[in-house]
């Protein structure tokens, strides 16, 4: 992957211990407990600090063979500097990330190209500046005049599955996909303009700088993780849009990806700015036990920037599990498979990423894992003893606080539970990012389910205790970064920096019941998902979660523990004494109505009840917030049969647009106007809207005024939840 001409590496400064200060020197030295095995005396006394000096970045000009209107910064100048150093710093609570993608809103199949796209998907259709319906596939806008809505990932896939090559050629570029059915129209609009800043296939885009340096393919996948960032982003097609999945974030600090573009040139290698500092810890004999051996016990802050681990039989990446003990914690915060921190526990090819490394009996990881103190323990589940020789790179010193603790969840569906997702994490009261998932599966059944259509199952992302997901996908290969089912996939590579297919292998051949075992990883250090005091990850299996499977996953994280959003305050619309305590009030027509349907994803089981108000007109309420707040998070409960349309005004004073941008089309001329039918059964969604801390400073109660812009369709609210950032 080339690397961008401008980029700036990142800086990493040692200072020096002073005794006084750091309490450095012979005194901070790592001590083995007696159950230990080797010795930690290699690792060099330091403290770290790192700088995160702001780098300024050229606009690109998209003009010329693209087609473009001109020239536009879609990496945005005065950045943050962004790295593997950077990545367990805890992010601004305020940054909310979401995902938009060609899931249909039926639950039951995805806009993909086999059977077309429902008429209930998220998606509506509007004239463009030539007169021509085209699809409105993304539209998002910030709230905020110090904010930036930054697409950070977007994927496609080839529109047909015949189009695509058994093997692309050895040395094939980007460009060689214009003949395999890349040629997608996208027109890209930003800050409000008419006229798009790039019109063009899909391939072109993805094969000019910026995009090209962070772009790849595998399999029926077109992947960038370049950033767009704008006040407004506006994404259409003309044609019916096919397996897309697009990520964004809300945010005030635009990221530099090219501080990335080096770990990306050298994954599978030592990623870090820091020296290389392995410490040998041998060879270490673990006897079959469900309690483990301790093999290190630190009592002084460090942080491990890899381990690297060597068993006699690759049959030991499932057998040997390691778990790692935080800050004193009695329960594990890592408890997995060494083999899943590596890439993979089943696999065919090797991998070679940004964060593991594994090859034959050799496997290594790079997460970096800070911690005040330590201790780390394995496991051996097999039937005999066995050896495996163990080396870390530890340094110690104080790591830029604060920070999250790196977690790695094990989660093993066996099988998988009919009409249940396959669940990945679940953490409560805390925040952080999640930033990887390693997947394997198995099938063995024989029904006429009993092929890769497992494959159809959508990622789920709950966060912060919303009741709608803020990241439903099109497909679990797509989620890969692939399509398909990576079923181009073995004459060319199968590991890239942050994803990869690393093995699928015949199940039960020569029997009635022919089944696989495939396994998957995907990173996401550029494009995490960002949670304020809740996450929950779950996958589904099959179009409907009605294929039987094995599902095993490793889920990444960085967490702490303290939640960044606090409960202020409700308002239950519909319901007099909630309207009357909050001095509620709809100008206009407003009448009652009463819903009784189910979310969307794995929430789609329960049904329930809710009464509010259908409103055109102005609504204004009261709300209870934190004085000590650094802003606030407005979050309504809606009927998604409309999109709505509406300028927000705290205490009177305007603060953003409030948009969502599905179902009956709102406020823009509109040719095609497809709604939700009225027996639609997931019409829950939970919308929000952020208030910043220059409206809400110092402020115990807030008035918020709702003006639906002219031509919106009626809003259709049923509960508020205000929600205080720390």
């Amino acid at each position: 992957m080339p690397t961008i001409r401008s980029r700036r590496i990142l800086k990493l400064v040692l200072l020096v211990c002073i005794l006084s200060l750091f309490n450095c020197g012979k005194n901070r030295s790592s001590q083995a407990s007696s159950q230990s095995y080797g010795s930690e005396d290699a690792s060099p006394d330091f403290a770290a600090e790192i700088d995160y000096s702001l780098v300024s970045y050229p606009a690109v000009n998209l003009s010329g063979s693209n087609n473009g209107a001109g020239s536009a910064a879609f990496l945005p100048v005065n950045g943050n500097t962004e790295g593997i150093a950077k990545l367990p710093a805890p992010h601004d609570n305020k940054v909310r990330s979401y995902m938009r993608s060609s899931n249909d809103v039926s639950n039951v199949y995805n806009c993909d190209g086999f059977v077309g796209c429902s008429p209930v998907m998220k998606l509506y259709m509007e004239t463009d500046e030539d007169g021509k319906s085209v699809y409105v596939i993304f539209n998002e806008e910030v709230n905020s005049s110090n904010e930036f809505v930054v697409i950070t990932r977007m994927n496609f896939c080839a529109t047909e599955p015949n189009s695509l090559p058994p093997s692309l050629p050895v040395g094939y570029s980007i460009s060689d996909l214009t003949t395999y059915n890349f040629n997608q129209t996208l027109s890209i609009y930003l800050d409000g303009s008419q006229i798009p800043t790039y019109k063009g296939p899909v391939v072109d885009l993805f094969s000019n700088p910026p995009f090209s340096q962070f772009a790849s393919y595998q399999s029926g996948g077109l992947t960038s993780y370049a950033q767009i960032a704008a006040k407004h982003i506006k994404i259409t097609s003309p044609i019916e849009p096919l397996y897309y999945e697009i990520e964004y974030k809300f945010t005030n600090s635009v990221t530099d990806i090219s501080s990335w573009s080096g770990v990306f040139d050298s994954a599978g290698s030592w990623p870090h700015s820091l020296q290389q500092n392995w410490s040998q810890l041998g060879e270490i004999t673990l006897p079959t036990t469900s309690d483990g051996v301790t093999i290190m016990n630190i009592g002084d802050p460090g942080v491990f920037l890899g381990w690297r681990f060597e068993v006699n039989s690759v049959k030991h990446w499932k057998d040997l599990w390691i778990d790692f003990f935080w800050n004193g914690s009695q329960t594990s915060q890592v408890s997995v498979p060494i083999g899943m921190l590596c890439g993979a526990s089943g696999y065919t090819y090797a991998i070679d990423s940004v964060f593991f490394q594994l090859r034959d009996n050799i496997g290594l990881t790079y997460f970096p894992m800070p911690f005040r103190s330590a201790v780390v323990r394995m496991r051996n589940l097999s039937p005999s003893q066995t050896v495996v020789r163990l080396s870390c790179a530890y340094l110690q010193g104080l790591y830029p606080e604060p920070y999250g603790l790196f977690h790695a969840v094990y989660s093993d569906s066996n099988p998988v539970v009919p009409d249940i997702y396959h669940p990945i994490a679940n953490f409560n009261n805390c925040q952080g990012i999640y930033v990887g998932l390693v997947m394997e599966t198995e099938l063995t059944n024989c029904t006429p389910n009993g092929s890769s259509n497992y494959l159809e199952g959508d990622i789920a992302i709950y966060k912060d205790g919303k009741g709608s997901a803020d990241y439903l996908g099109t497909g679990t290969e797509v989620y890969f970064n692939m399509g398909w089912y990576g079923m181009f996939i073995f004459e060319q590579k199968n590991s890239l920096p942050l994803n990869g297919y690393s093995g699928v292998n015949e199940i039960g051949a020569g029997t009635p019941c022919v089944g696989e075992a495939r396994s998957f990883y995907r990173l996401m250090p550029t494009c995490p998902v960002y949670f304020s005091n809740s996450i929950r990850v779950s996958l589904e299996h099959g179009p409907a979660n009605d294929v039987a499977a094995r599902y095993t996953t490793a889920g990444f994280f960085y967490v702490k523990d303290s939640p960044g959003l606090i409960l202020s305050d409700e308002l239950d619309v519909g319901n007099p004494a909630s309207e009357s305590a909050h001095q509620y009030t709809a100008i206009g027509e407003t009448i009652l109505t009463t819903l009784s349907s189910r979310y969307q994803g794995d929430e789609s089981l329960r049904q329930f009840e809710d009464t509010g108000r259908i409103s055109g007109g102005t609504i204004r309420f009261n709300a209870n917030i934190s004085s000590n707040n650094s802003g606030v998070r407005l979050r309504c409960r809606i009927d998604q049969i409309n999109g709505f349309e509406a300028d927000v005004y705290v205490d009177n004073v305007y603060v953003g647009r409030w948009l969502e941008a599905f179902g009956i089309p709102t406020g823009i001329p509109f040719t095609i106007q497809p709604p939700f039918p009225l027996q639609f059964p997931f019409r829950w969604y939970e919308s929000e809207f952020s208030i910043p801390v220059e409206f809400t400073r110092g402020k115990s109660m807030i008035q918020i005024t709702v003006l639906p812009v002219e031509g919106s369709a009626q809003r259709r609210e049923f509960q508020y939840w205000i929600y205080s950032c720390r």
